[in-house]
């Protein structure tokens, strides 16, 4: 537990590789059943599902960041948020560049007029958005240029777009009965209250 606690920088570095390397392994899964015809009558929506699920999946992983670090006091947990936003930016680009893909014969104007204005698209392409700013301004001199506090509020928008991603996934599908959206949803759901909760039990103290 000692080790958890307060982890050498070389275990850090290990810890790191892993990170990236289990980030990577859906791709690399992806790849195996695309050169092995393992994805089925219709590969392509193969693809877009995964990617879909995978940049959920890493989004969830971001917010729980927080929440654990708290928890068990782990501080240093703080300096691996940023690997599962980015890599949840893109799965969720692999996503969106998957779609594009199946759109190839329509006209870009169609796209994007469908894009704009389909509920179940448009939360998506939304929620990508955001992703697209956080991971832009993820890096340390972004937080030096808008300062600390402006930082944090900007990256609190991650659940704004973990909300719109889930909202995308269970208008999506939910015309086939799956209930894996609402699965997600609990789970965001679950984050937020406690970073709710958090907030205002911080609040309360200092008006004491």
């Amino acid at each position: 537990m000692e080790m958890l606690a307060k982890p050498s920088p070389r275990q850090l570095a290990i810890l790191r590789v892993v990170l990236h390397l289990a980030s990577l392994l859906p791709l690399a899964r992806l790849l195996f059943l695309g050169v092995t015809d393992g994805l089925g009558d219709e590969p392509v929506r193969a693809v877009l599902w995964k990617t879909g699920d995978w940049s959920l999946y890493m989004l969830c992983f971001t917010l729980a960041v927080t929440p654990l670090r708290r928890v068990t006091g782990w501080n240093w947990l703080a300096a691996f948020r940023r690997l599962p936003g980015m890599y949840a930016f893109a799965y969720g680009v692999l996503h969106f560049a998957t779609y594009l893909w199946l759109r190839r014969s329509a006209e870009l104007l169609a796209v994007l007029a469908r894009i704009l204005t389909r509920m179940p698209l448009l939360t998506g392409f939304i929620s990508l958005v955001i992703m697209l700013v956080l991971a832009a301004t993820s890096f340390q001199v972004a937080m030096r240029w808008m300062g600390g506090k402006k930082w944090q509020w900007l990256h609190r928008l991650t659940y704004v777009s973990a909300v719109l991603a889930v909202v995308h996934y269970w208008l999506e599908v939910s015309r086939y009965g799956a209930n894996q959206p609402l699965w997600f949803g609990a789970i965001v759901a679950a984050l937020l209250l406690f970073r709710l909760a958090a907030f205002i039990a911080r609040r309360n103290r200092n008006q004491e």
